[in-house]
């Protein structure tokens, strides 16, 4: 479900978050963003990736409002 995918992309997005990642001596955070939508047969594949878009810049914003620096 559309629920479910939610769920476990913002629980990878969390588990990221709280790593401390390093390449030589540089340490750093990252994060992601992403935007889901259901499938319907009635819409074309444009129409349902356009939405996804939308919802990912939505989380991109929720996400910058919260943790400062990204």
């Amino acid at each position: 479900t559309k629920e479910n995918a939610f769920s476990e992309l913002n629980t990878l997005r969390e588990n990221i978050l709280h790593k401390n990642l390093k390449v030589k001596d540089a340490e750093f955070k990252m994060s992601f963003s992403f935007g889901i939508h259901k499938y319907m047969a009635n819409k074309g594949l444009i129409d349902v990736i356009d939405f996804a878009d939308k919802n990912m810049y939505k989380d991109k914003l929720k996400i910058k409002e919260r943790i400062k620096g990204i």
